[in-house]
């Protein structure tokens, strides 16, 4: 399958993943080949990376229930050394930037030809705007997710100096005015996540929220038309019903898989892994990376078949 556009964009890695072929290009899309009628992993493909419980924003909402006295995980694990080369590292918390290892994690990842991302709220990213800036121009971070609560003209015009960034917002949070708010001051990329209904997300979820949620569902087709770039994480693509809005043939094309496919979750903090950041079945880490990515497919197959 070739794209012109796709064909423009550099190629930053690739690398053969079970019965098909993994390409990554420089702007963040990845197409995967295969003569087979279906992909099967032998490795993971991208995961999500807690490495703190530590954050001084008390969001009602945090799925993680990070406070000003959680723990930092140790990026001293050995579990780090098996990333294998190209994975996507999706770097969260808590607050990621609040770190002290953060510049040698990112530093062996990058040792390792690994592709970190890092998400922030929009707050620490204009308190550590020229820190964030300087790692992407490093190329110490492909990927800069920022959580939107309150855009503004200051805020729009950093996230804009930055290619490589995107909004996050969330279904249930965000509302249409701030999703139009954000298109008029020249926000370009947007992913979407799902409301999460653990930890704090549990507490604060109501008919309020539900009732955002809807209505940004019934209201997609003109919200996709307000950005040039939208994703969705899975849980956002259950709840605002998104293969509804995109044609048969580009569903089959984008989807990226159920979680737990070629994805998984690490938290360094607690030392557990799992399918995903909300699952309740959380194990103890195993020796690699792998060896751990393996034991989700398999219980997930098993899970299927029941």
């Amino acid at each position: 399958m070739e794209n012109t556009d796709m064909m423009a964009n550099k190629i930053i890695g690739s690398y053969i993943n079970g019965n098909y072929k993994v390409v990554i290009f420089e702007d963040g899309t990845k197409l995967r080949v295969t003569p087979d009628s279906e992909f099967i992993p032998t490795r993971v493909e991208s995961l999500d990376c807690k490495i703190t419980q530590f954050c001084d924003m008390n969001c009602k909402f945090c799925a993680e229930q990070s406070t000003t006295n959680g723990r930092h995980g140790d990026l001293g694990n050995p579990i780090i050394e098996t990333f294998p080369p190209y994975t996507e590292v999706a770097i969260g918390g808590g607050n990621p930037l609040s770190h002290p290892q953060l510049e040698e994690f990112l530093t062996k990842l990058k040792s390792q030809k690994c592709f970190p991302s890092i998400t922030i709220n929009q707050k620490h990213f204009m308190q550590e705007f020229e820190r964030i800036k300087t790692l992407a121009q490093n190329e110490m971070i492909y990927g800069i997710g920022i959580s939107i609560y309150d855009i503004n003209e200051e805020l729009a015009a950093k996230i804009n100096e930055l290619p490589n960034a995107v909004c996050h917002v969330i279904a249930g949070i965000v509302t249409l005015e701030q999703l139009k708010k954000m298109s008029e001051l020249g926000i370009k990329k947007v992913l979407f996540l799902g409301y999460k209904i653990f930890g704090r997300g549990a507490y604060y979820y109501s008919e309020e929220v539900q009732a955002k949620i809807n209505e940004l569902k019934e209201n997609m087709k003109n919200v996709k038309e307000m950005f040039k770039v939208i994703s969705f994480d899975n849980l956002a693509i259950e709840q605002l019903n998104v293969k509804d809005i995109v044609p048969k043939e580009k569903w089959e094309e984008f989807y990226m898989g159920d979680d737990g496919s070629f994805t998984m979750y690490v938290d360094l903090v607690e030392k557990k892994y799992a399918q995903s950041s909300i699952s309740n079945d959380r194990f103890d880490l195993l020796p690699t990376i792998n060896d751990m990515f393996l034991d989700i497919r398999k219980r997930k197959e098993k899970t299927n078949e029941n």
